[in-house]
């Protein structure tokens, strides 16, 4: 019996073609010996044939010099840097107007870029916020970032025990920055118009002094990301974060700053809260999908006391006798604070009463609205959607100034 698992010799003639000296790829016609030759199908052999004849006939072998196995030439393009892409080089430009060429070692707080439309995060937030990180790491070595807040405000058990005064000159915008114990805090937005992008940082100091400011307008071409996001615009419309009345008096945070913070399952939620002068509080959970919840005080029949300034103040403290622990169903909510000098009376909120904020899905605006809180004002119970017209209809109603912040909070399933 012939011995079929005899390895046979081959002869061989080589097509070199590659991209340089280093690499080439080899066709290797095997001629058979006769034993060997009956065991292949002439069709086969034929294709075989007419496939390397068309390799040769369309240039795709380097020609009668590798035939004759002279050295392949080097491709030019092998050894180049590879080419910052139009967006990158936009990057880096905007990194050099904004960031000064110190050898001085410093800690900086990069928060994502904000949509100047509904003053919230997008996915192109979050891309921009790694390229201009990689950008930064790539320019300044003696930069180091502040992710975070410090590992003892992230634990909750520890969290109480953390008293950090906030001092009467204190910009409380840069608030996560000076939690982190960065040094500056790099922040901006963008704004679309039509096909353009205009992107603009600010670079701060821990005071909120403005350092330097740049801006740059991109092809909205060059973006593959998503520049809206229409659940955290809808969010932000609820909340009314454009009119926000701030007064750098308030600033509500989480233990993982206040920029679209992430919260996974099981996963404790803990918010910080400073004030620059004594302030009754009144903190909601406002949803898409449910109804508008009061978190802080914890009880709508609990006496109310001003909250002091001076102190991190933190939510829920030991009196809650709870804790606000990540449970489905996952999602996105916006955090809204008002902030009051006199205790306010807190409605009933029923989402069986019809909306008065809103006409057909729209904020009513100018004397509309108007209209709307002065009527808010004089109701017990309200939709959740007429939060904000209540607080500021009463805020008019008693002729106070009412203060405001909020903060979107994610939360996912543990992965």
């Amino acid at each position: 019996m012939r011995d079929t698992t005899k390895k046979h010799p081959a002869l061989c003639d080589t097509l070199r073609y590659g991209t340089n000296d280093h690499t080439a790829w080899s066709i290797q016609f095997f001629l058979y010996n006769s034993e060997m030759r009956h065991l292949l199908n002439r069709n086969l052999q034929l294709l075989f044939v007419i496939f390397c004849t068309k390799l040769l006939l369309t240039g795709s072998v380097q020609g009668a010099g590798s035939l004759a196995g002279e050295k392949a030439a080097p491709n030019p393009q092998r050894h180049q840097v590879q080419q910052a892409s139009p967006l990158q080089g936009k990057v880096a430009q905007l990194i050099a107007e904004v960031l000064p060429q110190d050898k001085k070692e410093l800690r900086l707080y990069l928060a994502p870029l904000h949509n100047a439309a509904c003053k919230c995060t997008t996915e192109f937030s979050r891309s921009f916020l790694l390229m201009t990180q990689k950008e930064i790491e790539r320019t300044h070595t003696n930069i180091h970032f502040s992710h975070g807040l410090p590992s003892a405000l992230q634990k909750p058990d520890q969290i109480r025990s953390i008293k950090r005064k906030v001092q009467a000159d204190d910009n409380l915008e840069i608030a996560d920055a000076r939690l982190a114990g960065a040094d500056m805090l790099l922040t901006g937005d963008y704004l679309v118009e039509g096909t353009t992008v205009t992107v603009t940082l600010v670079l701060k100091n821990q005071s909120g002094e403005v350092l330097r400011r740049g801006s740059v307008t991109l092809d909205s071409k060059l973006i593959t990301a998503q520049l809206t996001n229409p659940l955290a615009d809808r969010l932000s419309d609820l909340a009314d974060r454009r009119e926000e009345r701030n007064g750098n008096q308030i600033k509500i945070t989480t233990t993982k700053g206040s920029t679209a913070p992430l919260y996974r399952e099981n996963e404790k939620i803990v918010f910080l809260v400073q004030l620059k002068k004594p302030l009754f509080l009144y903190i909601y959970s406002i949803s898409t999908t449910k109804q508008a919840e009061l978190l802080f005080p914890y009880e709508n029949t609990q006496k109310q006391k001003p909250m002091l300034p001076g102190d991190l103040l933190v939510f829920p403290d030991d009196s809650a006798g709870f804790e606000f622990l990540v449970q489905p169903p996952f999602g996105t909510d916006i955090i809204k604070v008002f902030a009051s000098p006199v205790a306010l009376e807190i409605p009933e909120i029923s989402d069986t009463v019809p909306q008065v904020s809103y006409v057909q899905g729209t904020r009513a605006v100018s004397k509309k609205r108007v209209e709307a809180q002065h009527a808010l004002a004089a109701r017990a119970t309200i939709h959740s959607h007429d939060l904000v017209d209540y607080y500021r209809g009463m805020a008019t109603k008693l002729t106070i100034e009412l203060f405001e912040d909020s903060l979107l909070i994610e939360t996912t399933k543990t992965n």
